[in-house]
């Protein structure tokens, strides 16, 4: 079994040093291999950092909706740099937060569309967070992501919303 979306690059997990703990339950539970979410630059390095060392391991990388206002165009090379390295299987978490609006939604309209440049140059999917902001989300994707693999992680949206997103063979990620 794979889990697609896990956090294991949170620092308290590594500063209590308990991810072998984690990694020995999620093994006896059955799963194998898991996805390291980024969701700022730290948590990207950390992300592939931890696929560098552990072969059950891959990365994703990038800038949460939350943390969209810090993003710089030094922050965007340095994605693009973790984009290339042979573990990230994805960028993300990227998107808009509509619910929160930690970020002014400016900088996440302009994050998420430099990131999914990103996507497209190094042909990577990208991991949607969208909470609040289907019509807005759905929108961006049709305009700017035409050949990008779509995952919309923790799908919320209603039937319309999901139907829209199969039209384009796009993923949803239920339940988290």
């Amino acid at each position: 079994m794979i889990d697609t979306h896990v956090h294991l690059n949170n620092k308290d997990l590594g500063a209590a040093n308990v991810l072998p703990g984690v990694m020995e339950r999620a093994t006896l539970a059955g799963v194998h291999t898991h996805i390291v979410v980024g969701y700022d630059l730290a948590s990207s390095e950390r992300a592939v950092m931890l696929a560098e060392g552990d072969s059950r391991i891959f990365a994703t990388v990038g800038v949460h909706p939350h943390e969209a206002a810090n993003y710089t165009p030094a922050t965007e090379s340095r994605l693009r740099e973790l984009a290339a390295h042979g573990r990230t299987v994805a960028i993300g978490e990227i998107g808009y937060d509509f619910y929160r609006n930690l970020s002014p939604r400016d900088a996440q309209e302009s994050a998420f569309r430099a990131q999914l440049s990103i996507a497209r140059e190094t042909g990577l999917p990208v991991v949607i967070h969208c909470r609040e902001a289907y019509p807005e989300t759905l929108a961006l994707l049709e305009a700017e992501a035409d050949g990008i693999s779509i995952i919309l992680h923790c799908f919320a949206g209603d039937a319309g919303d999901a139907e829209r997103a199969a039209k384009h063979g796009w993923f949803l990620g239920v339940g988290g």
